[in-house]
């Protein structure tokens, strides 16, 4: 069985536990963005470190590399989940537009790699 959570599937359950989660508070694109930003520089954060560990100039008290590495994973998801929300607070189906600007780029550049569009949503998330 695959476990892959598709970008589109997620955009729809992420949809619903931010309702559950804000009722009727919803938040902005704005605060979303801010959520967003917040995550990247947790992970840039996470880098910044590594980094200085690979120089040999690692703080005391700064946690192993691969420690590092996990949790910039974990940032990393998490940026993806604000970012998912972000998209669905501009009504913008992520699937399908990362889909179509990714061959897009393909295309400018002739490089051979495509991914399948997916039918765009006909719905909007919040309307």
């Amino acid at each position: 069985m695959d476990n892959d959570v598709g970008l589109r599937a997620f955009q729809v359950v992420s949809e619903e536990r931010a309702q559950r989660w804000h009722g009727e508070n919803e938040w902005t694109s704005e605060r979303w963005l801010c959520a967003l930003i917040g995550e990247l520089g947790e992970a840039a954060n996470d880098l910044k470190k590594i980094w200085r560990a690979e120089d040999g100039i690692a703080n005391d008290g700064d946690p192993p590399v691969s420690e590092l590495r996990k949790s910039a994973g974990v940032e990393l998801a998490d940026v993806q989940a604000y970012l998912v929300c972000l998209a669905t607070s501009l009504d913008v189906d992520l699937a399908s537009v990362t889909a179509a600007k990714f061959n897009e780029v393909s295309e400018r550049y002739d490089f051979p790699e495509r991914v399948e569009l997916p039918t765009p949503l006909l719905f909007r998330f919040r309307g």
